[in-house]
């Protein structure tokens, strides 16, 4: 199983609308695309991020969906919508398998 976590900072005063578009674009991910994915909030730590989880089955899949994300328009749309919303310079991308 591999693990995908994009993490990323909140602008200040950016927390409602940043988590209004994670549950959007999390939606829309999960319907359009079938993926195990959600949106993940920290328990302890800086309570100013977020984060996406993926699942799946090997490399082999979380590179094809990869693929299929960057060649999609409307998710390109959706991700558009975020300036202002993070910390420059503050996304993060793990790979994680278990």
């Amino acid at each position: 199983m591999i693990f995908s976590i994009r993490q990323v900072s909140i602008m200040p005063g950016q927390a409602a609308a940043a988590r209004a578009f994670a549950a959007e674009i999390t939606e829309y991910v999960k319907g359009a695309h079938k993926l195990e994915f959600q949106m993940v909030r920290p328990v302890g730590g800086n309570p100013m991020r977020l984060g996406w989880l993926g699942r799946y089955t090997d490399l082999a899949a979380f590179e094809d969906a990869m693929n299929k994300l960057v060649a999609d328009k409307r998710f390109a749309e959706l991700n558009a919508k975020t300036a202002g919303l993070w910390v420059p310079g503050s996304m993060h991308d793990d790979i994680w398998q278990g």
